[in-house]
This record gives C-alpha cells, sequence and structure tokens, in this order.
C-alpha cells in the first residue's frame, strides 16, 4: 500500500472532516467518508453499517485500482479485491468467486 492510501485510510479512521493530499481527498461527516480522486467520487464508507460503495467513475488507470483495493483491503482486511484480466476489471469479494466489474456503483458491505 502506498504512502497516500495509508494517509487516506488514515484519514477515515480519524474521521478527519477534510483531508487532501495530491490527487486524493477524503471528506467525512458523522455517518459516513467520501473518497475523491482527481475530483471524482470513487468510494464512500458508512462507519455503522461498514458499507464501502465503490465506483470507478470510467477511469480504469492503476491509480484508481489502488485507491480502491487500499480501501476495499480497510473494510475486508485483504479478504477482497479489484483485479484485471486481459483489460477487464473483477471484483473478488470473500468465499465467492471473482465477477466482472464494469466500474457502475456497487455496494460490498459486510452485512
Amino acid at each position: 500500500m502506498r504512502k497516500i492510501e495509508r494517509e487516506m485510510i488514515q484519514a477515515i479512521i480519524d474521521r478527519k472532516q477534510s483531508w487532501t493530499l495530491a490527487n486524493t481527498r477524503v471528506e467525512c461527516t458523522a455517518a459516513s467518508c467520501q473518497v475523491y480522486l482527481h475530483g471524482h467520487h470513487i468510494a464512500s464508507y458508512w462507519f455503522n453499517s461498514m458499507e464501502l460503495l465503490i465506483s470507478d467513475k470510467g477511469w480504469k488507470t492503476r491509480t484508481t485500482k489502488s485507491r480502491l483495493n487500499a480501501l476495499i483491503k480497510f473494510v475486508y482486511g485483504g479478504t477482497a479485491s479489484v483485479t484485471q484480466r486481459q483489460f477487464n476489471w473483477f471484483i473478488k469479494l470473500p468465499n465467492q468467486p471473482a465477477k466482472e466489474w464494469f466500474g457502475d456503483l456497487v455496494s460490498l458491505g459486510l452485512g
């Protein structure tokens, strides 16, 4: 995990109202945190339900995938991920086969 991603996760843990570093921004309220990459809202994390909503916002880049994987690792502890095979993206959740993902908004809740 990159330094910027560790700091992004720490901003979520600390529920910082506003944190920015380079191309990544986190904004938190009492209930949730929103993550932005280059101004695009790529994820929301809800504290009470531990639900993570992710989207690539049409940008299938290494950086987008890396930020999303850092968030997924934070929620699932490394048992889930976004992967890529032959230019196609997949979501792998615990105890489930990888499913092709087209970047649309998807909920990765724990419940």
